[in-house]
């Protein structure tokens, strides 16, 4: 099957409101509002999101602040600024990354427990 686009959003870039995207998406600019992709999210080194997001994977390198819904798992690169709860299966945060929040693991456990 064809793969999903990949849609970027470019350094000059400044979204204000809602945005959603059935594919993957990059966002090397500004964004306020509220995220909603149905693939990966990349936020990069010159991104600016001040959003609630939603994402199925999601990877930051730049700089996220709002409440962070993300099934398959979220990656907080080391340049990475994040602010806010985030609801996920898998997470990583690498060195030197500056993350304030608290992290919820949606992880499903057997229902015999």
């Amino acid at each position: 099957s064809m793969s999903d686009p990949i849609s970027n959003i470019e350094g000059d870039i400044r979204v204000n409101g809602t945005l959603s995207c059935d594919g993957d998406l990059i966002i090397d600019g500004q964004l306020e509002g509220e995220l909603s992709v149905k693939g990966n999210l990349t936020i990069t080194e010159i991104g600016n999101v001040g959003a609630n997001t939603e994402a199925s994977y999601l990877t930051v390198a730049g700089k996220l602040k709002g409440e962070i819904s993300a099934e398959k798992g979220v990656l907080i690169k080391s340049t990475a600024s994040v602010l806010g709860p985030i609801d996920t299966s898998e997470i990583i945060i690498e060195d030197g990354a500056d993350y304030s929040g608290t992290i919820n693991m949606n992880v499903k456990l057997p229902e015999n427990l």
